[in-house]
């Protein structure tokens, strides 16, 4: 979870060459090639919940899911319950606003 969260962090960065504005404008254009469609648009869209549909997303982002964590993602349990507890919890913002949280 921490380096998931890294490397989130990393990727909201409002500095270097390319702003994340550019980039999740970029990422968000469904007439690119990037994953963004595949998570908009693949059924079945659960935003409460976490279904194969957004590990495949997920895969096409390069990111490997193994088989163990594919099936604590998909199937009940305490794993399972904790992380959709993790998501839930992440404040509600717009990602046109992304970058350093401010202190």
């Amino acid at each position: 979870m921490a380096d998931a969260k890294q490397k989130a962090m990393e990727a909201l960065r409002t500095d270097g060459s390319h702003a994340v504005q550019d980039r999740l404008t970029r990422f968000y254009d469904t007439d690119g090639d990037y994953a963004r469609a595949s998570f908009a648009q693949l059924a079945p869209i659960d935003p409460l919940g976490i279904t194969s549909t957004d590990l495949l997303a997920t895969t096409l982002l390069s990111i490997r899911i193994g088989p163990g964590a594919t099936r604590r993602l998909l199937n009940g349990g305490s794993m399972r319950d904790a992380l959709l507890q993790k998501l839930k919890d992440l404040p509600d913002c717009d990602l046109a606003n992304a970058g350093t949280p401010r202190l």
